[in-house]
């Protein structure tokens, strides 16, 4: 699209200010209003006063988004009022990406002038302890106030234009959700104070009316702590019981509104996150009203699940619940603190989508996202939109595993567009290695804002006990994903595939070498002195490799993501022991009043964090045993690993109708795996074709 004007101020406007643009518009008949708009950084809508949209969908300069949204107006005045942010690069969001100030408009309806003001008495502090979301506001807030209106007394100036030329592309995602929200109650507080608690943990839109004269403080959370227990580097804490909150402590600022006496009315400008919301007065400031609104991705829900263990079918219902509270826009690693896109996670969370819904549209999304940022030197960044650069090798490697993911679970025509993106990143990676081997020495630098090429990045691989920053103490696990990487895209890329072969049996045989320890494992380290799940893990995961069993004495232990190749790995190696052990570490959730599922097994930061939601995808892939044999064609295997269940049954969207499985005892040492398909569906077990979409097979437990 050529480069359009968009409404500025008239003057110059420092960040971080709020602008509200506005135009009034009549009515003679009952009409569609349609508009084509689009905003940096973002922008909420109202029609009258009332919630029209909001948006734009999040991108970055390369790629930006152009709304779009329409309504049936019946005759009358109207007045369309638009609140954008201007927080500018160090208090937006840190997923918020910027190019330039403004807001762009069009519709056949709006003809006359646009006007502008900046919301004024509001003074922003950046947010603590979820240091990533957008700041806290501190409102002065005269009589009548309404943000998200601006004031009618104050003076409105007319709007100025500017070209911009940043490419504009059509929303590639359905709205968001965006639906009332009932499920709390209310308990008084000591002071007058009201504290919400939400039935689950919820993703809300708020719009709040106040009165009185004296001050009020909006205050959301996950959970509380333990009083003195709170650390505020880690931002970890002993939070017990979440369901329980009598006696712990509140961590973080808030947003405050000084009341000015009559009616104010407070409309959030971005959605908040948690379980529990605390409101707290002074002087004769009261709550009128509040309205709640869930929002999310509009995620499907075409699966069902039972079990002989209710504490798994209690873990696969909060692992959905996890995949959605962290679905919006974009993929989250958590809705609380961060709101940020990463590879790893993206992977994670488009794997458990792949088994529960049929939807992919945000999954592309991610995967486009991430091609987006590659950098000259073939390199992609770890996540994506983000203000500021992350650049983690591993995460590059994960992205082609994530391609493989999707050609896999939905054909190899989904990801031709972004086989340049990971050719590019194997470019790149060839270009690094020395004798055969990727050696990444000072790359411990978290965030590198300025990051150019040829810069330190993030050796991330996982949050092990013992890792500084997560950051192992060899390299063994980075090589054996770059290993993996160059065997996934033998398959993708089947034109270029000897060359990737040539390069992983080199790749293999210089990781042998170097990291080997015949008869016990592979060591982290060349010195031999550190041993981890980890590299066991991706060795079994690896056709190159010899296998070894993850449960390795001394061996540092996989976290809650990393968990996901560690079930994958004794799957294959055939372990039910194990997998049964590592997969009840889910089971606990409950007994700690969690209603999602958290960040890490101990200890956790958040309380929702998706990357964990992996068992779902696990149930269905692996303990019922459905994997793709062709996906485009309809064909798939049936290879279930009952891990001493004695009952499993599942239902899924699969071609053009749902999958029914059924795993159940049928006599001693035997198990009877039924099965139901759609017309369109071709089944086999073990490789072996079924006959029919309809029947049943029987197999030596164990075997």
């Amino acid at each position: 699209m050529d480069s359009l004007l968009w409404m500025v101020p008239s003057r110059e406007i420092a960040a971080p200010a709020v602008i509200v643009f506005r135009t009034k518009f009549h009515l003679e008949t009952e009409q569609e209003f349609r508009l084509r708009w689009t905003a940096d950084e973002h922008a909420d809508l109202f029609l009258n006063g009332q919630y029209f949209c909001d948006g734009p969908q999040r991108g970055t300069p390369k790629r930006w988004f152009l709304e779009e949204n329409g309504r049936l107006l019946a005759p009358g005045d109207y007045t369309l009022t638009v609140r954008v942010l201007k927080f500018g690069g160090v208090l937006t969001a840190h997923a918020q990406c910027s190019s330039a100030f403004g807001f762009y408009a069009e519709s056949d309806l709006l003809s006359g002038e646009w006007e502008w003001q900046e919301v004024s008495g509001i003074r922003w502090t950046a947010s603590f302890p979820d240091w990533a979301m957008y700041p806290r506001a501190e409102v002065f807030a005269p009589a009548g106030f309404h943000f998200p209106d601006g004031g009618e007394e104050d003076v409105w100036e007319p709007v100025a234009y500017q070209r911009d030329s940043r490419p504009l592309f059509p929303r590639s995602l359905p709205p968001m959700e965006r639906v009332p929200e009932h499920r709390f109650r209310t308990v008084a507080r000591p002071g007058g104070g009201i504290l919400f608690v939400f039935d689950t943990y919820v993703c809300v839109w708020s719009d709040f009316r106040f009165r009185g004269t004296g001050s009020v403080v909006i205050r959301w959370t996950e959970s509380l702590y333990e009083p003195g227990t709170f650390d505020s580097r880690d931002l970890t804490g002993d939070k017990g019981d979440r369901r329980v909150f009598e006696g712990k402590e509140w961590i973080g600022n808030g947003t405050r509104l000084q009341l000015p006496g009559g009616s104010v009315r407070w409309c959030d400008f971005w959605w908040k996150a948690g379980r529990y919301l605390l409101l707290e007065f002074t002087g004769t400031a009261v709550l009128e009203d509040v309205s709640f609104f869930s929002t999310g991705y509009p995620w499907k829900r075409e699966w069902n699940a039972k079990t002989s263990l209710p504490e798994l079918d209690h873990a696969l219902e909060l692992a959905w619940h996890t995949l959605k509270m962290c679905s919006h826009d974009t993929f989250l690693d958590c809705p609380f603190f961060e709101q940020l896109q990463y590879v790893s996670d993206s992977r994670l969370e488009a794997l458990t989508a792949f088994v529960t819904a049929r939807d992919t549209r945000l999954i592309r999304s991610a995967l486009r996202a991430f091609a987006d940022s590659q950098a000259e030197n073939g390199i992609i960044f770890s996540r994506t939109p983000s203000k500021q650069v992350q650049v983690i090798p591993s995460f590059a490697l994960i992205y082609i595993l994530f391609l493989r993911d999707f050609s896999e679970w939905r054909g190899p025509d989904e990801i031709q567009e972004f086989l340049p993106c990971a050719r590019g990143i194997l470019r790149y990676f060839a270009g690094e290695a020395k004798n055969g081997l990727l050696h990444f020495p000072g790359w411990d630098c978290v965030d590198t804002p300025d990051w150019k090429a040829g810069d330190c990045g993030w050796n991330f691989i996982d949050w092990v006990a013992g890792w500084k920053n997560g950051v192992p103490p060899g390299e063994c696990v980075l090589n054996m994903f770059h290993l993996l990487a160059l065997e996934a895209m033998a398959k993708l890329d089947p034109c270029r595939a000897e060359n990737y072969k040539d390069s992983a049996r080199r790749t293999a045989a210089a990781i042998r070498a170097a990291y080997e320890v015949p008869g016990t494992g592979f060591a982290d380290d060349e010195a031999h002195r550190s041993f981890s799940e980890h590299a066991q893990i991706l060795a079994v995961l690896s056709e190159r490799l010899p296998d070894y069993s993850p449960d390795l004495p001394g061996a540092s232990e996989a976290s809650v993501s990393f968990s996901y190749y560690y079930l994958e790995a004794v799957r294959r190696l055939g372990r039910a022991d194990l997998f049964r052990r590592r997969l009840e570490k889910w089971f606990g959730m409950e007994k700690e009043g969690l209603c999602t599922l958290p960040e890490n097994f101990d200890n956790p930061r958040s309380d929702c964090h998706a990357w964990s939601s992996h068992i779902l995808h696990h149930y269905f892939a692996t303990v019922l045993g459905l994997r793709p044999l062709d996906a485009a064609a309809g064909c798939w295997n049936l290879d279930p690993f009952p891990a001493g269940l004695n009952f499993a049954e599942g239902e899924i969207p699969l071609g053009s109708d749902r999958l029914q499985l059924r795993l159940e005892l049928a006599g001693t040492g035997k198990m009877r795996l039924s099965y139901a398909a759609p017309a369109d569906i071709h089944l086999c077990f073990r490789g072996k074709k079924l006959d029919g979409t309809k029947g049943y097979v029987e197999f030596p437990v164990g075997n």
